[in-house]
């Protein structure tokens, strides 16, 4: 529980999260609700404690992070073993700093992709899996953006191929991508294995609990 006259200053620093310098004035200007102009832009900043309760990272570079979203109604978005494929090319070839038309892609098998070059990559990802009604990443930002940017075309683009191929409308992930900073070696570990066992539950559902 959060004493209700602690501030900044006194707030313990362990659960404070590893931010990029430039936003440090902006959870500062949080404390007390204002708005901060930077550079010209009038930005709302939530609480600084926002910032370190939320279930939604403000990423930075070095750090690693579990992302994972959900079909909308839970629906299942991977239908066939074509979609898994298709959503493990834009996996790969999103993760580039050159930009992708995926549309030259689409009579490409899995294979093909990923031998294609690319430039640079904006993420690294360590970990994958994708269940027939959600997907998990372990990621780690390694350029300013990259995982926003590289999540945005991921979810976009599938998005797009899901609808026209399955001649469907409207959102196909209940909501943006969700992360979560992963702050220590013992949630890393712990995240490695979750991420790589998760596909246990589908032939044990309980598997977990035994």
């Amino acid at each position: 529980n959060i004493e209700k006259n602690i501030t900044p200053d006194t707030f313990p620093k362990k659960f404070m999260p590893r931010l990029p310098a430039k936003y440090a004035l902006e959870i500062n200007a949080g404390w007390s609700d204002k708005n901060k102009v930077k550079e010209g832009v009038n930005i709302k900043v939530k609480p600084w404690y926002n910032y370190t309760m939320s279930r939604n990272s403000v990423f930075s570079v070095g750090e690693n992070y579990h992302l994972y979203g959900r079909g909308t109604d839970k629906r299942r978005v991977f239908l066939k073993t074509k979609d898994y494929d298709r959503f493990i090319s834009l996996l790969y070839i999103f993760n580039n700093t050159k930009t992708v038309h995926v549309s030259n892609l689409n009579s490409a098998d899995l294979e093909d992709v990923l031998s294609l070059k690319k430039e640079e990559d904006i993420v690294k990802i360590t970990a994958y899996c994708l269940m027939p009604n959600h997907f998990h990443l372990l990621a780690q930002e390694i350029k300013e953006g990259g995982i926003s940017k590289f999540m945005q075309k991921v979810m976009t683009g599938y998005t797009m191929f899901f609808n026209k191929k399955y001649e469907r409308t409207g959102s196909l992930f209940e909501s943006s991508f969700k992360s979560i900073h992963v702050n220590n070696d013992n949630h890393l570990r712990y995240l490695l294995a979750y991420i790589h066992l998760n596909p246990i539950k589908l032939i044990e559902p309980t598997w977990k609990e035994k």
